[in-house]
C-alpha cells in the first residue's frame, strides 16, 4: 500500500498532455483489441480525450480540474464538479502504476466528506467493466441506474 501523501493541484494549460496520457493509459488495453496500429490507437485516444475534455468543460461549469501527484510527481487527474444538489465526480483516474495503491480510495473518502458536510449526495459514472466500480461500492456508492454504458451510482451511508 502507497503512502496517500497525495496532493492536488490546479490543472493549467501545460497539464492536457500528461491529463490525455492518464486517459490513454485507461484505454490502451480495451483499444489493443481492434488490430489497428500503435499510431491509430493513439490518434484515436488522442481524439477521444479531446472530446471527453470539451464535453467536461462544456457541461460542468465551474468545475475543478486537478492534477494529483505523489510526492511531487504527477501520477493523476481528478475532475469535480460542486453544485448545489451533489458533488459529481467527474472523472478520477491514475497512471498504471499507481493504481490499486489506496490513493484513489483516500481521495474518494475526502470527496464523501465534503458531499456530507454540503450535505448533498456525491455522484459518479463508471462504465460498467470499470474495474474501479468495485472500489465505488466498497466504499459505499450504490448503482442507481443504467445510463447507456455506464452505471449512475450515489453515494450512501
Amino acid at each position: 500500500m502507497t503512502s496517500c501523501n497525495f496532493t492536488l493541484r490546479t490543472m493549467v494549460d501545460e497539464d492536457l498532455l500528461f491529463a490525455f496520457e492518464v486517459y490513454a493509459s485507461t484505454r490502451r488495453e480495451e483499444m489493443a483489441v481492434t488490430g489497428w496500429s500503435v499510431q491509430q490507437i493513439e490518434k484515436f485516444l488522442f481524439s477521444q480525450a479531446t472530446a471527453q475534455n470539451n464535453f467536461y468543460k462544456e457541461n460542468y461549469k465551474g468545475a475543478s480540474f486537478q492534477i494529483v501527484q505523489l510526492d511531487g510527481k504527477d501520477i493523476g487527474r481528478l475532475y469535480v464538479h460542486e453544485a448545489k444538489e451533489e458533488l459529481r465526480i467527474m472523472d478520477i483516474a491514475f497512471l498504471p502504476e499507481y493504481r490499486g495503491k489506496g490513493i484513489g480510495e483516500s481521495i474518494m473518502q475526502n470527496l464523501i466528506r465534503r458531499a456530507e458536510e454540503k450535505r448533498v449526495p456525491a455522484t459518479l459514472h463508471v462504465e460498467q467493466n470499470n474495474s474501479a466500480r468495485r472500489l465505488f461500492e466498497r466504499i459505499g456508492f450504490k448503482f442507481i441506474e443504467e445510463r447507456g454504458l455506464y452505471h449512475f451510482m450515489k453515494y450512501t451511508k
